[in-house]
């Protein structure tokens, strides 16, 4: 999405500055939702980066504890139902989840998320700002760490960002030839490459692959 908005002339793509856009200006058609300045800032800084979770703690901090919290819920909720989804996809098994993710968090998804959480208001109570305990925290990292070198960064991924990138592109092209398959956005947003990377942006990976296929699929042979 980054590639797509920088060839297009624009200043490039972000998720987080995309979903605080979402609730600003394309909500109620156009109007936006009244949102307060603590959940603004939640929405666009819980992202911490290619960064593991102990660095995201010596990062510029957002500048609300609610803020705060948000990040540090994204880096518990996605390790955790990245790890599910990675062994439901066969990259990996339950045994070879780290002994010490285990011991330490438990060996269910459900384990493994109350206690992250436990440990996160345990650690934070009455200390006026947001932390984990070390003994979480090597556990997450250790979490962290698989998942990347089994998952993120294994060839098997890898050498399906070509296809992700090819598909992509062929439904913004699509967007901008047909925009009436944007129909709604136009009474919002005048440009037709923003309106383009704002339906994009907005598809489920179901539809979004639906829709390459409508498009794709070579005609039937007449009769």
């Amino acid at each position: 999405m980054d590639r797509i908005s920088r060839s297009n002339g624009l200043d490039g793509f972000h998720h987080a500055r995309q979903s605080l856009r979402v609730v600003e200006r394309l909500e109620k058609d156009g109007k936006g939702l009244n949102l307060t300045e603590e959940v603004r800032q939640g929405i666009l800084l819980h992202s911490k980066g290619q960064v593991d979770v102990r660095q995201s703690f010596g990062m510029n901090r957002p500048p609300t504890l609610e803020a705060w919290v948000v990040r540090i819920s994204d880096s518990i909720a996605y390790l955790n139902h990245d790890l599910d989804d990675a062994i439901r996809a066969g990259f990996l098994t339950s045994g070879e989840i780290p002994p010490l993710v285990t011991e330490r968090l438990g060996t269910t998804h459900g384990e493994r998320i109350g206690r992250l959480v436990e440990d996160v208001v345990a650690c934070s109570w009455g200390t006026g700002t947001i932390a984990m305990g070390e003994s979480a925290m090597e556990a997450v990292e250790a979490l962290r760490e698989t998942l990347y070198r089994k998952v993120y960064a294994s060839r098997r991924v890898l050498a399906e960002e070509p296809k992700v990138e090819h598909v992509l592109r062929t439904l913004f092209d699509e967007l901008l030839s047909n925009p009436d398959k944007a129909a709604g956005l136009d009474r919002i947003e005048p440009d037709p490459v923003v309106r383009a990377l704002d339906f994009l942006s907005g598809m489920t990976d179901r539809y979004a692959l639906q829709l390459f296929d409508e498009i794709a699929k070579p005609s039937p042979w007449p009769a």
